[in-house]
């Protein structure tokens, strides 16, 4: 278990935070015996920009969010892991209920947690890109790339009832209008 440090960049170049955090080794998991399958929830950039240029044509103004500690939200199964240093004793592990940074099935863990709760909401998952989840009867699209959120759709309280429900669910920061997404 390591404590990563990160610094977080506004979309000038700016240091807008410091962030720090618990990291799992994941690098010495194996394939088959401490996991089945990766998958990190990364949105295709031709349904970003598919998104973006209907956003223009019929004059929505997309929203981002991005949620806190995204990969605590998802759930595990019989993972166990040494503590961290000055915290080990003789013969224990530390049982983990969430998923944290570095473990290889975390990114799944929290793709799988959000999408069931916007299923819930009546959104369905896309063929094209599972990434992206549609909402037929408000006309909203949700575009996932891991902890960040695109809503796109028309502009009212359908748009601003999704994000109170998901800040009653996740803690989130609202940051607006979609200005700079990852490096558009």
């Amino acid at each position: 278990m390591l404590i990563g440090f990160k610094i977080k960049r506004n979309s000038s170049g700016q240091i807008s935070r410091y962030k720090a955090r618990l990291v799992a080794q994941g690098f010495s998991q194996q394939l088959g015996t401490d996991f089945d399958e990766i998958f990190s929830p990364v949105v295709h950039y031709d349904s970003l920009r598919l998104l973006i240029a209907l956003s223009c044509h019929l004059q929505w103004i997309p929203d981002q969010l991005d949620i806190k500690g995204a990969f605590l939200y998802g759930y595990l199964k019989d993972i166990y892991m040494k503590p961290s240093e000055g915290y080990e004793k003789a013969g224990y592990y530390a049982k983990l209920n969430r998923s944290i940074y570095g473990l290889k099935q975390s990114p799944k863990a929290w793709y799988e947690r959000l999408t069931t709760f916007l299923i819930s909401l009546g959104f369905t998952v896309t063929v094209f890109d599972p990434c992206v989840l549609i909402h037929s009867k408000h006309q909203l699209f949700v575009a996932i790339y891991v902890d960040d959120i695109t809503l796109f759709g028309p502009p009212g309280s359908h748009q601003e009832a999704l994000k109170k429900v998901l800040k009653s669910e996740f803690q989130l920061t609202d940051i607006g209008a979609l200005h700079w997404l990852l490096g558009l």
